[in-house]
C-alpha cells in the first residue's frame, strides 16, 4: 500500500513511521519543513519526524501511549539500519585491501617484466634469470642488525652467482618496516640501483654517533664468522662511524677522532656522561662578569667551598666561562656558569626525560612516599 503525506496529516499516527521508507519520510519531513540531508540515515529522519510531532503537539495523548509500545520496534530498526551500515564499511574496507593487493601484485609483475626485458645491462644471462625461482634464498631482513644483512644479503648474491642488476628486485622481496619506507620514497630509476637503495636504507636506521663507536668498539668475531668476514664487519661498523661524525677522508678531523677516542679511555670508569665539543672550533674565552662587592665576597666564599671539598680544582684551559650568582628563595645564592656560548658548539647526545606523568603512575601504589632536600643538586 502506497503511503501518502496528505493522508498521514489527516490522521497523523507515530505507529504509522515505523514501516515507512526513507524517501516516504523524506517527504513527510519536507512537508513540515524540516531541515534534512540527502546524507541521513532514515533511523534518524523518523527521529526528528517523532520529536517534532510531540513538540508541536501534533499527535494525540493516546498517541503518546501508543509511542511506547512502539519503542522497542523503533529501537530494532534503528540496529537493522546500523547493523546494515556497519556491513557496507566491512565490505567497502574488503574491497579496497582487495585493490591494495591487486596493486602490489601488478607492481611486482610490472617489476619482474622490466628486469625480464631490460636491455641495458650487457650480462647475456639476465635474459635467463628467473626472479622467481632465487626469492626463497633471500635471506629474512633482520631490523635491529642492518649493517650485517647487507653483508649476508651480498655474500648470498655472490655464491649463487645473481646478476648485481636484479639484486634490488630480490632485496625488496624481505624488506620490512623503516627499510621498506625508505625503497618506496625513491624514484624507479633510484630503486634499480643496488647501492641507492643500501644506502637509503642504511640511512633509515642510521643510529647516534655514540652508538656507531660502541658497535665497533664491542664487535667480537662469532664463531660462524671467518677472519675475512669479521675484518670486513669491522671495517662496516668503522665506517658508520666515521660518517656519522662527519670525518669526510678528512686528517684532521679522523686524527681529532681517535684522539678524543684515546682520551675517553683513560677517563676514570664512574664517568658516565661527557659535553662532546666540536674540538676543531677555537677555544671560547670570556671575561668575568663584573659584580657587588656583597655577591663577590659571596663568590669567592663558594668557590673556597668547593676548592677545599675537592669539588672544583684550578686550571690553566684555554677555554674559560663566566660565573654567575642566582639568588634563591632563602635569601642566598646558588653558584652557577655561564656555558650559552659553549653549548652552541656543543653537540650533546639524546638522553630524554621521562615524563612525569610515568613517574606518578609508578608511585600511585606506594604506601609511603620519601622526599628528599639534597644540599647540591648538581654534584
Amino acid at each position: 500500500m502506497s503511503f501518502s503525506v496528505e493522508s498521514f496529516v489527516d490522521s497523523p499516527k507515530l505507529s504509522t513511521l515505523v514501516p515507512l521508507k526513507k524517501a516516504d519520510l523524506s517527504a513527510l519531513a519536507q512537508h513540515y519543513k524540516l531541515e534534512i540531508t540527502s546524507t541521513m540515515k532514515k533511523s534518524d529522519i523518523r527521529r526528528l519526524l517523532v520529536e517534532h510531532l510531540v513538540e508541536e503537539e501534533i499527535v494525540s495523548d493516546d498517541e503518546d501511549s501508543l509511542t511506547s509500545a512502539n519503542v522497542v520496534e523503533l529501537k530494532k530498526l534503528e540496529l537493522k539500519d546500523k547493523e546494515k551500515e556497519r556491513e557496507s564499511q566491512l565490505k567497502l574496507k574488503k574491497m579496497e585491501l582487495k585493490e591494495r593487493d591487486l596493486t602490489i601484485q601488478l607492481k611486482i609483475k610490472e617489476l619482474e617484466l622490466a628486469a625480464a626485458t631490460a636491455t641495458a645491462s650487457p650480462t647475456p644471462r639476465r635474459s635467463d634469470f628467473d626472479v622467481s625461482k632465487h626469492v626463497r634464498f633471500v635471506p629474512p631482513f633482520q631490523e635491529t642488525e642492518v649493517d650485517k644483512y647487507f653483508l649476508h644479503f651480498e655474500k648470498v648474491a655472490s655464491s649463487l652467482s645473481w646478476p648485481r642488476e636484479v639484486w634490488t628486485l630480490l632485496l625488496q622481496s624481505a624488506l620490512l618496516g623503516k627499510a621498506r619506507e625508505a625503497y618506496s620514497a625513491l624514484s624507479v630509476d633510484q630503486s634499480s640501483e643496488y647501492d641507492t637503495v643500501k644506502s637509503a636504507v642504511l640511512r633509515a636506521y642510521e643510529l647516534v654517533p655514540e652508538a656507531y663507536r660502541q658497535k665497533f668498539r664491542n664487535s667480537r668475531k662469532n664463531d660462524s664468522q671467518t677472519y675475512v668476514e669479521f675484518a670486513r664487519s669491522k671495517e662496516t661498523l668503522f665506517d658508520r662511524w666515521c660518517v656519522s661524525k662527519e670525518v669526510q677522508k678528512e686528517f684532521g678531523k679522523l686524527r681529532q677522532l681517535v684522539l678524543m677516542e684515546e682520551f675517553k679511555n683513560c677517563l676514570p670508569t664512574d664517568i658516565k656522561t661527557y659535553l662532546k665539543i666540536d674540538t676543531l672550533h677555537p677555544p671560547i674565552k670570556q671575561h668575568p662578569y663584573r659584580l657587588h662587592p656583597s655577591k663577590l665576597a659571596a663568590l669567592r666564599k663558594e668557590v673556597q667551598y668547593m676548592l677545599k671539598r675537592g669539588i672544583v680544582e684550578r686550571s690553566q684551559s684555554e677555554w674559560s666561562s663566566s660565573c654567575v650568582l642566582v639568588p634563591k628563595a632563602d635569601g642566598s645564592y646558588r653558584f652557577c656558569t655561564d656555558f650559552r656560548k659553549v653549548n652552541t658548539v656543543t653537540k650533546s647526545d639524546s638522553f630524554p626525560l621521562p615524563r612525569v606523568e610515568d613517574c606518578i603512575d609508578s608511585v600511585g601504589h606506594s604506601r609511603y612516599i620519601t622526599k628528599f632536600d639534597l644540599l647540591k643538586g648538581y654534584w
